[in-house]
């Protein structure tokens, strides 16, 4: 979804890219086990 690729861009290398992808990812799992 949006979410996911918000802020990814073609031009980051795979590791930026990755570790983008990966916090976005924690961020989601989080808000939706922790509700607040």
């Amino acid at each position: 979804s949006r979410a996911l690729i918000n802020d990814l861009r073609v031009s980051q290398s795979d590791e930026e890219f990755d570790r983008l992808l990966g916090q976005t990812i924690d961020a989601i799992y989080d808000a939706s086990v922790n509700k607040v």
